[in-house]
């Protein structure tokens, strides 16, 4: 189940990302981890909001309690954007990313959508699995060359 995300979820989005991200940068250690995730989390709000400044940003929900986060824009009259999907590390590997994505092609189909569209990173092999097993097929690499673009038909 998703909601609309409010400014009282600020904190939970800032969690979500720093549990997603610091993994990634704990070779650092922790005071120089805890910078740089700071700076990584400004920049991809600030980001966003550049890129996709009318996005919807969801909260979703398992058990109604936040677990993750869905961030969708409409790209053109048939064009639907996934900039943003991420769980938290417990509910990982139960299905809800599985369902949220599913209800999401659904939901867009309805809307007039004709097809999904999504960035993911090389290293991401999981996300990389969801999307193959959703439909979803690599249409080329983005600008930055550390993601695949792809793609899902309705």
């Amino acid at each position: 189940m998703l909601r609309l995300a409010t400014p009282a979820d600020q904190p939970f989005l800032h969690k979500l990302f720093v549990d997603d991200r610091a993994p990634l940068f704990a070779a650092f250690g922790a005071d120089m981890a805890a910078m740089l995730l700071e700076q990584q989390y400004r920049a991809q709000c600030a980001t966003y909001a550049v890129i996709a400044p009318n996005a919807a940003n969801f909260i979703i929900l398992r058990d109604g309690a936040p677990a993750g986060r869905l961030l969708v824009d409409w790209q053109a009259q048939d064009k639907l954007r996934i900039v943003d999907v991420v769980l938290t590390p417990a509910v990982r590997r139960q299905g809800i990313g599985l369902d949220t994505l599913t209800a999401l092609a659904k939901a867009a189909r309805v809307a007039g959508a004709s097809r999904l569209t999504l960035s993911v990173s090389f290293s991401n092999e999981g996300a990389q699995k969801l999307y193959a097993k959703l439909g979803f097929v690599a249409t080329g690499q983005q600008d930055s060359g550390i993601d695949i673009a792809m793609e899902q038909y309705l």
